[in-house]
């Protein structure tokens, strides 16, 4: 490395020259802000992360096994934005993933995103007949096209039986397990997430670059930061201090933005715990990436890292299990932030208050929820709003 060091138990590098710009937060959104404030404008800028490593929720590690574990869930990098694409592949080797992913639905794997094939799954529950489910198929096709991708609310309106049935057995006890709340109050951003494909969908996005990082996007973002006007501290704790620091400088802040304001907990997220162990494969599960859980009760999801490695044979695998519970400030990380009308315009009056010389982004940052192309393509553009302000 140069003359920065990642942050590894602690551990950080320093930099020599005097430093103009603050990052704090070392995810995506800032790691690619200190990028190309160091790379295109040559200027000295340190980044503070409250974590004992960088890569934020995106973060990776080696098992004793050498199995590369997320420890924050499934993260697929997936996108359309050729800029960003472009931008990714300086830091790293990528392999291509076609993300499978499945509902455990009465005993049975039904795969997502939902399409025709749940018209079978209909039929084996006994809520459906062959004939009825052929023509249900030729109706959808004919109304919609082969492969047409809508909503879940739009497929209510013309086929409400079958939004019943999605609802009912695959979107509503995950959806309230997630976010802490009855599926009638959650969202409606939400809910407009919530997909039907007229066909069947092997992978579950549809982007034109869907891929994972060989070596893990901890060593993504490490390489980011490899540069000799950044510095990374790591285990850095307590907004108030690290403010008190930036007071001359511009800073460009990717915590939640109640935590900057001294008002942590003032804004509500959603928390999850990510279970780590091995187990055995079997009914199918060895087949999907992720394999879901509608029911009220238990994990929302399940995830083999066998799979995520490219280990398509594998009998047994590392498995991360996400367990969502409430944020509690002090206690864990606020990972979802709650996109509700109200809670929208209470961080927009916090971006109102935002001082001259102090940017706000990412997805705590913006308060809003961001898939990591969506995070790179925020920060770069946000570094174009700085260097010509």
């Amino acid at each position: 490395m140069g003359g920065n060091q990642h942050c590894a138990g602690g551990a950080c590098g320093r930099g020599r020259g005097i430093v103009t710009y603050f990052v704090v937060g070392a995810g995506f959104t800032g790691a690619t802000i200190a990028e190309r404030i160091a790379t295109v404008l040559g200027e000295e800028v340190r980044v503070y992360e409250k974590r004992p490593w960088v890569g934020g929720s995106a973060h990776d590690y080696r098992a004793a096994d050498g199995a590369l574990i997320q420890k924050y869930g499934p993260h697929i990098f997936h996108t359309n934005a050729e800029h960003v694409w472009q931008y990714v592949q300086r830091f790293g080797e990528w392999r291509p993933i076609e993300y499978r992913v499945a509902a455990s639905v009465l005993g049975e794997l039904v795969p997502l995103p939902l399409g025709l094939p749940m018209l079978q799954s209909m039929m084996r529950t006994g809520g459906l007949s062959a004939d009825r489910a052929g023509s249900l198929a030729a109706d959808l096709v004919e109304d919609y096209g082969p492969g047409a991708r809508i909503g879940i609310r739009e497929l209510g309106r013309r086929y409400p039986g079958l939004a019943h049935w999605a609802i009912r057995y695959v979107y509503r006890g995950y959806t309230e397990k997630h976010w802490g709340m009855p599926l009638e109050d959650v969202p409606p951003s939400v809910i407009a997430r919530l997909p039907f494909v007229v066909g069947e969908q092997k992978s579950y996005f549809t982007d034109k670059y869907q891929a994972v990082p060989v070596n893990g996007y901890t060593a993504i973002i490490e390489r980011m930061l490899d540069h000799p006007k950044i510095t990374v501290e790591c285990g850095v704790t307590g907004s108030v201090d690290v403010l008190a620091l930036m007071a001359e400088h511009t800073v460009i802040w990717t915590g939640s933005l109640d935590d900057f304001f001294g008002e942590e907990g003032a804004l509500p997220y959603r928390s999850v715990h990510f279970d780590v162990s091995k187990r055995g494969l079997r009914g199918g599960w060895e087949s999907f990436h992720t394999v879901t859980n509608p029911e009220h009760d238990g994990p929302t999801r399940a995830t083999n890292m066998a799979l995520m490695n490219g280990r398509e044979d594998s009998a047994d695998a590392m498995i991360v299990t996400d367990y969502p519970y409430a944020y509690v400030p002090g206690k864990n990380d606020p990972l979802y932030p709650i996109p509700s009308e109200a809670n929208i315009l209470q961080a927009q009056s916090y971006g109102a208050r935002r001082p001259k010389n102090v940017w706000f982004a990412g997805r705590l940052g913006s308060y809003q929820y961001l898939n990591m192309d969506q995070a790179i393509a925020q920060a770069l553009a946000l570094f174009d709003r700085i260097r010509t302000a």
